[in-house]
């Protein structure tokens, strides 16, 4: 990777080029304490290529990818990963800015058909990976004392889910709808987590600091 660091030292943009493959990987990098311990935060990853590959074979690359990010992250021995989701421009819906929710191949290839660019899915693309490797949100990795608004949450990720007769579009508006008035909400709905160390003694005490 090609290494920058930014904002005094303590973020890092790294950029790697596989000639190869034709593939670009460029993500953003910091470490930051959460309740859960001492976290690798990941903002931004994203995985481009330059020609037309099969949609199993980009999701390999991804893959690929985040099992060595794992195998550092458990190297300089951090307690939790967490990835920073983006939103995106869901092509239906109006270009509404939404964050994704799961999806099968088959609405992952309808969408990427309408956009012609995976890299203009990219969130989506990382949110069902994870998911796929067993990453949580964050209503799922704390226990509730350290947020307000967890019913919330639960009610959005779960609206209408479970009806695959209802669209993805129409199940991601109706989400943001519930998510609309609730700032907190958007905010920590894009963090997916993986806790590598459950026993932590680098916790913080989220009562402390109120």
């Amino acid at each position: 990777f090609e290494i920058e660091p930014y904002n005094n030292g303590c973020n890092t943009k790294l950029t790697l080029k596989n000639k190869k493959l034709n593939i670009v990987i460029e993500m953003n990098m910091f470490v930051y304490w959460t309740g859960r311990g001492i976290t690798l935060t990941i903002v931004d990853l994203n995985i481009s290529n330059n020609k037309e590959i099969p949609l199993n074979d980009y999701k390999k690359y991804y893959e690929k990818f985040l099992y060595t990010l794992e195998s550092y992250a458990l190297d300089i021995k951090v307690d939790v990963i967490r990835f920073n989701i983006r939103k995106y421009l869901n092509p239906v819906v109006k270009n509404e800015f939404i964050i994704p929710l799961e999806m099968d191949d088959n609405e992952l290839k309808e969408i990427v058909k309408l956009v012609n660019n995976y890299g203009e899915v990219n969130s989506i693309f990382m949110w069902i990976i994870l998911l796929s490797l067993n990453y949580h949100r964050f209503y799922e990795i704390f226990d509730g004392n350290e947020y307000y608004k967890v019913e919330t949450y639960k009610e959005a990720d779960n609206y209408l889910s479970g009806d695959k007769s209802i669209s993805i579009y129409e199940r991601e508006r109706k989400r943001q709808q519930i998510y609309s008035n609730s700032f907190e909400a958007v905010i920590n709905d894009r963090y997916l987590y993986k806790v590598f160390n459950e026993n932590s003694k680098n916790k913080i005490a989220y009562k402390r600091l109120f």
